[in-house]
Order: C-alpha cells, then structure tokens, then sequence
C-alpha cells in the first residue's frame, strides 16, 4: 500500500509509522547485482503496474542471456539534458534519470503489460567500465534481437502538435472538395506539414548511437507523445510530404544507411567519414558507436578506460593493419579522427606516421 494511500484513510492531519517505513524504503538507493561475465548477460526492465498515471514508473531487472531467447523491445532514445533528474523505481529502490526517458517511461508502461524491454541507462550499469565494455560488443546483437526497436522522439514541445490532427488522414485528392471545405483543409495540411517538420529536425537524429540501433534493427516503430507510427509509414509520409527534405537529413539519412547497408561502400571508414557530425557525451563512442555496423571493424578493441589518445592511437593502427594506406591518406585520416575524438588529444599531425610505425 503506497504511503500517499496510507495518509488518506487515515485523514488529512493524522501519520503513522508504516508511513514512515514505507517511505524509507522507497528512498534506498538502487544498487546492481553483477551479471555473469563469462555468458553473454544482459538485464531486461519489466514495469509494475500503476496506480496512478503521474506516479513514478516502477519496475524490475531481470537477467537474461541470449541463449534464452528473451523476448524483448529496446529502446531508442537521447538521454538529452540530465541536470534535472527524476526518480524512478527499481526494484523498490530510487532510481534517477533524465527527463526524457522519465517521459519514455511514462510511455512504455502503458502500451502492452508483461512487455520487457531493454534500455541502456537502466540496463547497463553506467559507472562499471568493465560491464560496459562487455555490453558495448554484444550491443549490435541486443538491436539485432529485439521483437522491436522503439524510436521515441519525446513529449512535442511544438504547441501546434495535435494528436487528433496528426492522424488525420488529409491525401485525398483535393479536387473533390467543395470549395467550402477547402481553405480549412489546406490549413490542416500546413500545420500536419509543419508537425512533420518538427519530428524530422528533432535533436534525436544526430545522436551517435542511433546509427546502429536503427541499423540493426529488424522492425521499428517511431514513437511521440501518445501516437505510435511503423518506421516505413513514417518514412512515406516524409517522402510524400517534405520535399525539402533529402537523404542526406536526418531519418531519410538512416533510411538509406539501412537499406545500403550490405553495399560494397558501408565500410567501418565510411561511417566515421558520413557521421563527423553526430553528437554523444563519451568522445570515444564517436568510434565505439559505428564498430558493431561492419564486418570490417570486427576485433576492433573497445575499452572505455582509455584515453583518448589510445583511442586514437588504436583507430589508426587498425586502419592501417594492413599497410596499405599511403602516408597521405593516413594523415587525412588521422586529422578526421583526431576531430572526431574532440581534437586537443593527437598533438602535430606530423607525428602520425611515426605513431603509426611505434
């Protein structure tokens, strides 16, 4: 029985200790158990059902390995601003994260129950290099495995956002209005029009990791406030309706990255040169984020202990394993990669070759 429950039958002015206790124990801080480093472990987040629709998301973690054959959804999302945290609950223990993914949250827990699903901030513990070393190599597995990739693109902060309005289906031909209808038909077209927009310029898909979770994923849906739209719809939709809008931007960058992604050109070098611009929080994943895409990264060495330097030093040294890059192209690339790691960390390019010789 929650607290706040408690308080009410006892009335507005009266406490008891199990108020206390309850309280007490929901303030425990959170703390993981290890998973199995010799099987491939991953955790899974079941959600409690809620008693009130404002209530903090409660759940549990569940270990699972792959050879189980869990089913699952994983999550894709930006962490976004984190100086606000809110709680959450696993497990009966205080949990904090992010404001975007307390919205997702908020989200997940009402769409189907007994769903578990897999989520990176909560999955993984964070301040565990080691742990997230083993998890970072079977990550392109995690997406590859899931029943679905879920796409959440946030609470809209657009005003013109209107739900009832966005699934309005407006294609008809617009010759068999009466002309009555039509200015108001034509504004609804704009400010659906102006909806799309606003999910395609979201900050979402500038982010790192999205590259492989879209990538790998087998099935996608796209979801945003309470709407829930299949990838290839929304995709339609962006191609029928923005002209403005090219491969080269956003979700119709991801699009064609997933259908050319068997192509001679989807090289391990080809996604750190297409993907200078996406952003994370840890330089290293502006590597670490594109090695489980491509066959040609295979035993690339990821370590979240290193420096950026070894990063770097390791970049180079696995792009030229062969030797068969000249001494141009290896400084070209060393430049590239020397940005991408943030840029202060290489020292002279110069040095490059000689690095590369070491």
């Amino acid at each position: 029985m929650a607290a706040n429950q408690s308080r009410r039958r006892l009335g507005p002015d009266q406490a008891s200790d199990i108020d206390v206790t309850l309280l007490a124990k929901s303030r425990v801080k959170f703390q993981y158990q290890p998973l199995d480093p010799s099987v491939d472990y991953t955790r899974l987040v079941e959600f409690k059902p809620a008693e009130d629709a404002n209530d903090a998301p409660r759940c549990k973690l569940v270990h699972v390995t792959f050879g189980e054959r869990p089913k699952y959804e994983a999550l894709s999302y930006i962490w976004g601003d984190e100086t606000e945290k809110k709680n959450i609950f696993v497990d009966g223990k205080e949990f904090l994260v992010g404001q975007n993914l307390w919205d997702a949250l908020q989200y997940l827990r009402k769409r189907v129950n007994g769903q578990r699903y897999w989520i990176d901030a909560i999955c993984i513990n964070q301040a565990d290099n080691s742990e997230r070393n083993r998890q970072l190599r079977i990550m392109p597995h995690i997406y590859r495995r899931a029943n679905m990739v879920l796409v959440w693109l946030g609470k809209r902060k657009d005003a013109r956002f209107n739900r009832k309005l966005w699934l309005m289906d407006l294609t008809a031909e617009e010759q068999y209005f009466p002309a009555s209808e039509l200015v108001a038909h034509h504004q609804k077209r704009r400010l659906q029009d102006a909806m799309l927009l606003d999910l395609c310029s979201d900050e979402y898909w500038g982010r790192v990791w999205i590259v492989q979770e879209i990538g790998m994923a087998q099935k996608i849906q796209v979801c945003y406030d309470e709407v829930e739209e299949a990838w290839d719809a929304f995709i339609q939709r962006i191609r029928l309706r923005c002209g403005n809008i090219t491969d080269t931007d956003g979700p119709l960058k991801l699009e064609r990255q997933r259908q050319n992604k068997y192509d001679g050109g989807h090289t391990f070098r080809k996604l750190l040169e297409n993907h200078q611009d996406a952003v994370c929080k840890d330089p290293r994943d502006k590597i670490y984020g594109f090695v489980g895409l491509v066959q040609d990264a295979r035993g690339f060495p990821m370590d979240y202990e290193k420096s950026l330097f070894e990063v770097w030093k390791d970049t180079m040294l696995f792009m030229n394993k062969d030797g068969k890059l000249s001494g141009s192209d290896v400084i070209h690339l060393a430049n590239m990669v020397k940005r991408l790691l943030g840029g202060s960390i290489v020292g002279r390019v110069d040095q490059v070759i000689q690095k590369q010789a070491t």
